[in-house]
C-alpha cells in the first residue's frame, strides 16, 4: 500500500513538473517577445462599442504607451478585475481583431448571472462598471486555437453566438495574409443579438474571395431576410451548399469553429460523419474533446 501511494506521488510530481515547466516556457516566451511582458500590465479602455444587444467590445491600449506584442489569430488575453469581497478574479477573452493595430480588442457577451461566484460576474462588471478611460489589468496573449496561415485550402469558419470573437480575428487575418477562398457562417439567436454584422458586411464588400452567411434561431415577422440569411441552425447541407455555390468541394475545406457546447457538438459530428481529416478540423472547446461526442 505504501509503495503504491509512493508510486502515485512520484507520478503526480512528474506530471506537475512537466506542467510547471511548460507554463514557465509560455511565461518566458511572452516576456521575451518584442513589446511583451510577464504577469499583469495596466491597460486603458480607449473605446467601448456596443456590437449587439448583449455583446460589447472594449478597445485596450497600454497605459504606459509602450509597444504591444504581436499575437496569433485566435488567441486570448486574461483580464483581472476586483470582486465585492476585496479580492480579484480572472477571465479569458478572445482577441476579436487582427494583430498590429496598436490595441487589443475583446468583445464580451453579458451573461444573465451577476453572482461573483459564477461565470456572469466579470461580463456584467465590464458591461455595467467599466467605462472609457478606466484602467484594467491584462496578461499577455496566449492560447493554441490559432489560424494556420501557411495553408492554401479553402477556409471554412463556423461560429455560434459570441464564438465569433476568435473566428473574426482569424477571418480578418486570413484576408490580409493569404489569398484563398474564405467562407464564414455565423449563427445567432436573433438579428438583435447578432454582433459584428456591419463589420462583416463591409469586409464582404471589399474582398471577392469572401463569402458570409448568417443563420438565426428566431426571426420576427417584421424582419426581412437577406439573400445570405436564413432561419434555422447551421447544418451539413447548408455548409456543403455554400461550398458548392463557390465551386468548392466541402471535403477539401479547412474548418475552424467555436460556439456553445451544443453547437460545437453538432459541427464536430457533421465533420466526422463527412470523414474530414483530423488535421483539417480546428476548434476552441473548454473541456475534453470526448465531451463533444456525448452531447
Amino acid at each position: 500500500m505504501i509503495q503504491q501511494q509512493k508510486a502515485w506521488e512520484d507520478a503526480y510530481s512528474f506530471l506537475a513538473n512537466i506542467l510547471i515547466s511548460a507554463e514557465k516556457k509560455i511565461y518566458e516566451s511572452n516576456a521575451n517577445k518584442q513589446g511583451g511582458w510577464e504577469g499583469f500590465r495596466d491597460f486603458t479602455v480607449s473605446k467601448k462599442v456596443k456590437e449587439s444587444d448583449n455583446i460589447t467590445s472594449f478597445y485596450l491600449i497600454p497605459t504606459d504607451a509602450k509597444e504591444l506584442p504581436s499575437f496569433l489569430a485566435g488567441q486570448y488575453i486574461t483580464v483581472q478585475v476586483p470582486t465585492k469581497n476585496g479580492i480579484t478574479t480572472m477571465r479569458n477573452y478572445s482577441l476579436s481583431d487582427v494583430s498590429g493595430t496598436g490595441y487589443f480588442r475583446i468583445s464580451i457577451k453579458k451573461e444573465n448571472n451577476e453572482n461573483e461566484n459564477h461565470n456572469g460576474y466579470v461580463s456584467n462588471f465590464f458591461h455595467n462598471n467599466v467605462k472609457e478611460n478606466d484602467v484594467i489589468k491584462v496578461a499577455p496573449p496566449c492560447g493554441e486555437f490559432i489560424l494556420k496561415t501557411d495553408s492554401k485550402k479553402p477556409l471554412v469558419l463556423l461560429a455560434g453566438g459570441v464564438g465569433i470573437t476568435p473566428v473574426l480575428s482569424m477571418l480578418k487575418t486570413s484576408l490580409i495574409d493569404v489569398k484563398r477562398e474564405v467562407i464564414l457562417i455565423h449563427g445567432s439567436y436573433s438579428p438583435s443579438l447578432h454582433a459584428f454584422k456591419n463589420e462583416l458586411n463591409e469586409l464582404l464588400n471589399n474582398y471577392s474571395n469572401l463569402t458570409v452567411y448568417y443563420c438565426y434561431n428566431e426571426v420576427s415577422n417584421e424582419y426581412n431576410l437577406a439573400n445570405n440569411e436564413s432561419k434555422g441552425l447551421i447544418t451539413g447541407e447548408l455548409i456543403s451548399n455554400i461550398c458548392a455555390s463557390k465551386n468548392l468541394e466541402y471535403k477539401d475545406g479547412e474548418y475552424y469553429f467555436c460556439g456553445p457546447k451544443i453547437f460545437m457538438a453538432n459541427i464536430y459530428k457533421i465533420l466526422r460523419d463527412w470523414k474530414i481529416a483530423e488535421e483539417q478540423i480546428n476548434f476552441e472547446f473548454f473541456g475534453p474533446k470526448e465531451d463533444l461526442q456525448k452531447v
